[in-house]
């Protein structure tokens, strides 16, 4: 480390002061003159600065105040702006507010046009159930289950414009004066037609009997007129769901659903209305009409086509035209329909029937006139629908025994000489018939010409006469028809050949023990033999016919008709213990079968009356039957 050691310097003199003192105000002398001179350049300088800066102050104040006038201006037209868009939110505010006022009243009217539109669309439907309820009751036959298709919920046992009878006395009625509702087991449209009739009128029977009583009976829903047996197949195929799940409007529904019939095939329908005849024995213009009227319309049920009055009206006119009999009549008919002022029965089905029962007032005057003229009857005129099928009268055995000739048949005297030889029409003859095969025309033609046709009856027993008789009803001269019938029926019993009585006085079904061997050996059964606990012995008109039974069987019938096979299912007979009597065929039928089939003696006395008003029976007395042949044997031996 360094050590600075100051010296101290001697004083100085006097002159060298003063010359020091010279130096010292010679350089502040020329310090103050430079200063002086810079110091003026700077004033010059800041001066100049200082102007400049007023100047650019001057011009900032100036653009200042543009820019304050220009942001007044501005916040002037802001401030206007501002009030002119007040003005505008305020007409939009008020214009809004009349527009929801005009949108409420808007709506209040479309509210209001609303309610009448419902009312008239209620007024309108209202009006139309009235209008499809008239319908109902003036259309028949397709529109016939109006009142089936209102709501069965909907459906009061009173009538619509009665009320409820007031309290009295009420009337006590017996079991067999309830209506019972009907069935349905069925499962063709057909079938449930059928248902629909029978239910309007069990309907129909509960409104009246409600009018006449104090009591309330109500209408069985439809649920419960369904036969258990058929359940389980309509609710899985018919319905797709269970049975709780099923309404009554869908059983309506499904009812209903039978109206819906097929397309027409109207060729078919003409060649199966060939057989519709006017009926000339009823002595009445309405009558026959009526009667006409009623075969052609139980033709159209059977095929299905009960609508064809109504979608095809001049079809029904033809075919109703080409049924009217005499000859004379029907082509007076034609003619007329040709005439401007007649078509529009063309069209028409009732009024062509009005007019109809006019023309035919008028023709029965004269028809007796025209049969006197013309005593030659149609020798075999073409059967009638729903008669039965005629043979010719046997030839009668001479009395020595010798075997009787059969008459010769001309030309005018053979089956259908006028027409058809297969089917009987008059429009067409047997080479131009649809119905033929290939063929069958020449072999038709070959017997008609060459082979009489004699019709061979067989007898209801072995016994031989030396005189025939035949058992029937004396006919007019016009009407070939064999009186006589057989005592059986020709049937397949469980796919075997078999004789059927149809017996209106048995009680219960017999089948005879020789047969049931013929199945048990077979062995074509649908349900086993039951052997009976006690055997029971079966009444008769007499000692010797009673039969004794012990066991029962369930069988099925088949017969072969002139309208195709018909089944008899689970038919219950008993079977007898000893073999039936000579005559009685394999099976006897009971009453309750045939009454199922159709049988009905008020039907059958009906029919008769009809046909005719007087029946002379005096050839029933000829030959005895086998029951009176057994009586009279019986009685023989109890005189002797």
């Amino acid at each position: 480390m360094e050590t600075v050691v100051a010296v101290p310097l001697p004083p100085p003199n006097q002159a060298e002061m003063d010359e020091l003192r010279m130096q010292s105000v010679e350089r502040a002398a020329m310090t103050s003159s430079h200063f002086n001179q810079m110091t003026y350049e700077q004033l010059a300088q800041f001066h100049a600065q200082q102007e400049a800066m007023a100047k650019r102050m001057e011009d900032e104040s100036s653009r200042q105040f543009a820019m304050a006038k220009a942001m007044e201006k501005n916040r002037l037209e802001q401030e206007e702006s501002r009030a002119i868009l007040l003005r505008q939110q305020e007409e939009l505010v008020r214009q809004q507010n009349e527009l929801k006022r005009a949108m409420a009243e808007q709506a209040r009217v479309s509210e209001a046009h609303q309610e009448m539109l419902r009312q008239a669309s209620d007024a309108m439907r209202q009006q139309n159930y009235k209008v499809e309820e008239l319908n109902q009751k003036v259309r028949r036959d397709s529109e016939r289950w109006g009142l089936f298709a209102e709501a069965t919920n909907q459906r009061s046992p009173f009538p619509s414009e009665q009320a409820a009878p007031t309290s009295r006395m009420e009337n006590l009625m017996g079991v067999q004066q309830v209506p019972l509702a009907p069935m349905y087991k069925g499962s063709t449209k057909r079938e449930r037609r059928e248902f629909m009739d029978e239910y309007l009128a069990y309907s129909r029977r509960v409104e009246v009997l409600n009018r006449g009583m104090g009591g309330t009976m109500f209408l069985m829903p439809l649920a419960a007129c369904i036969d258990q047996k058929i359940v389980p197949r309509v609710c899985a195929h018919d319905f797709g769901k269970s049975f709780e799940e099923i309404t009554e409007n869908d059983w309506r529904d499904y009812f209903l659903s039978a109206r819906e019939v097929q397309e027409l095939d109207l060729d078919s329908v003409a060649k199966a209305m060939a057989s519709l005849k006017m009926d000339t024995k009823i002595r009445d213009a309405e009558s026959r009409v009526g009667r006409l009227l009623a075969d052609f319309y139980d033709k159209l049920e059977q095929l299905d086509v009960a609508h064809l009055p109504e979608q095809e009206p001049k079809q029904s006119v033809k075919i109703l035209t080409a049924a009217i009999r005499p000859s004379q009549l029907k082509a007076t008919v034609e003619r007329q329909l040709t005439r401007e002022a007649n078509k529009a029965y063309k069209s028409d089905v009732k009024s062509f029937c009005r007019w109809l029962v006019s023309l035919m007032d008028n023709f029965m005057l004269f028809e007796s006139q025209l049969v006197a003229m013309d005593p030659k009857p149609e020798p075999n005129r073409p059967r009638q629908y729903g008669e039965k099928p005629r043979r010719q009268l046997p030839p009668k055995k001479a009395d020595s025994g010798a075997p009787a000739r059969a008459p010769a048949m001309t030309a005018t005297s053979a089956p259908y000489a006028r027409g058809c030889l297969k089917c009987g029409s008059e429009d067409h003859k047997v080479l131009k018939c649809p119905k033929c095969q290939p063929g069958e025309a020449q072999r038709l033609l070959d017997q008609r010409f060459k082979k009489p046709h004699v019709a061979a009856v067989a007898a209801p027993d072995k016994k031989t006469d030396k005189k025939t008789k035949f058992i029937g009803a004396a006919v007019a001269a016009n009407d070939v028809v064999e009186a006589r019938a057989h005592r059986t029926l020709d049937c397949d019993i469980n796919g075997l050949k078999a004789t059927t009585l149809l017996d209106s006085g048995a009680d219960q079904s017999v089948l005879s023990p020789t047969f049931l061997s013929r199945l048990e050996e077979t062995g074509n059964f649908t349900s086993p033999v039951r052997q009976l606990d006690d055997a029971m012995e079966l009444g008769g008109f007499m000692e010797g016919m009673k039969l004794d039974v012990d066991r029962d069987v369930k069988l099925r019938l088949t017969f072969e008709t002139a309208e195709g096979t018909l089944v008899i299912a689970n038919l219950k007979c008993w079977v007898a213990a000893a073999p039936l009597q000579d005559g009685l065929g394999d099976l006897i039928v009971s009453r309750d079968v045939m009454a199922k089939l159709g049988y009905c003696p008020r039907s059958l006395l009906l029919s008769a009356r009809r046909a005719q008003s007087v029946y002379d029976l005096d050839q029933l007395g000829g030959k005895d039957t086998p029951l009176m042949a057994a009586m009279k044997v019986n009685k023989h031996v109890f005189l002797k």
